[in-house]
């Protein structure tokens, strides 16, 4: 926070309006409630509420209207304050019933001119902080009781704790099949931009809304509701983000695909499946068809014996379809794309087609020859 002082040493809030103008000086008073009290200050030195009388003394304003005076108050709230604060009112307000210390830096005697220049510098070049960096703090600079004490302010204040947590999961969890691969801009090294992995592919499941069909048979809870609430209370959705991409982890293991080998300049990840793009793309192409596969199964059953729960009754069951689908995505699917995948994460057309293109590969529709074929394949392996 920023200010700049005044040879004051009295510090008093902004004024309220005033509905009677009959006794001046108490009405005075009452506008400036947000002085300071006179606790710990030297008796010596003036409160603010002294300093209000002695100026109303002074002046002849008995006869002023109520917009004349509000403007007076106004005008000589300004000039009792320890200073004018150039960047950070947000904070003093929060302190403002509350014994809590913060640092300011101070500008004795500015003038207006410097006034002015700080309030540019400060507000055109202010940084708003890295998403990872709260990623990292949430899931590493809280104790757990901690956390539990300002959680669900957190959460009312919009930020996705148990999103946060799930992504620093990844990175800590020792069996996560993303161990070690976050990078959280603090000078890491690592395939993987933690805030892409929260956008791009745990949010993927967090919301669950594409995989939700295949598991709400398996979620606590008697609504819609109460299941994702549940899904996301109970770690559910963590739970099979990891059996999902373990499979895929287990199935290129004997590659360089899921290698956290970076490109000499450390820009990117050598592996073109370890970009975030890469890994949300297949993760929605994948799911789309178990989830069609199942359905079809269903309605084509003549019996009408066949339900979502008895084809895919708990995650075991979700893992051996992941593992049939990822072992026709061959490895070679993942190579001799275009220079880097270019165009794979500004636009919605190369996106679809690669979804499309994983959606045949693992339905046996094409095999990678055909996607590759420079006449009638793909587009992604010309972009």
């Amino acid at each position: 926070m920023s200010m700049a002082t005044k040879n004051d040493d009295s510090a008093v809030g902004d004024a309220e309006p005033i509905n009677e103008p009959v006794d001046v000086a108490e009405a005075v008073v009452i506008a400036l409630e947000d002085a300071e009290t006179d606790t710990g200050i030297d008796a010596e030195v003036p409160s603010s509420r002294e300093l209000v009388f002695a100026k109303a003394k002074e002046l002849d304003i008995d006869a002023l209207t109520e917009e004349d005076l509000d403007s007076w108050i106004s005008a000589l709230s300004e000039e009792l304050k320890v200073g004018l604060i150039i960047d950070g009112q947000h904070r003093v307000l929060g302190t403002k019933h509350k014994n809590i210390p913060f640092l300011i830096a101070a500008l004795p005697d500015a003038g207006w001119q410097e006034l002015a220049f700080q309030f540019i510098v400060l507000n055109s070049t202010a940084r708003t902080v890295k998403e990872a960096l709260l990623i990292n703090i949430i899931g590493t600079s809280l104790t757990s009781d901690e956390l539990t004490k300002v959680e669900k302010r957190l959460v009312d204040s919009g930020i996705p704790v148990p999103l946060y947590q799930g992504v620093m999961r990844l990175h800590d969890d020792s069996e996560s099949p993303f161990y070690g691969m976050l990078r959280f801009g603090m000078a890491e090294v690592a395939p993987i931009d933690a805030k892409a992995a929260k956008s791009k592919i745990a949010s993927f499941w967090h919301r669950a809304s594409l995989i939700y069909p295949m598991v709400a048979h398996n979620i606590p809870g008697k609504t819609k509701r109460e299941k994702l609430e549940n899904w996301v209370a109970l770690g559910l959705w963590y739970d099979y983000l990891k059996v999902f991409w373990g499979v895929a982890k287990k199935r290129y293991a004997d590659t360089d695909l899921w290698s956290s080998q970076m490109l000499p300049d450390n820009s990117a990840p050598v592996s073109k499946l370890l970009r975030a793009t890469i890994l949300n793309l297949v993760q929605i192409g994948v799911c789309q068809v178990m989830l069609e596969a199942i359905y079809t199964e269903v309605n084509n059953d003549p019996d009408g014996a066949k339900t979502v729960a008895t084809i895919l009754p708990d995650i075991s069951a979700f893992r051996k379809r992941c593992e049939m689908y990822f072992n026709r995505l061959k490895p070679e699917f993942f190579s001799e794309w275009g220079p880097g995948s270019k165009g794979l994460d500004g636009s919605r057309g190369p996106r679809d087609e690669f979804v499309k293109a994983v959606k045949q590969i693992i339905t046996n529709e094409k095999t990678v020859a055909d996607l590759k074929n420079q006449s009638t394949g793909s587009i992604i392996f010309k972009l």
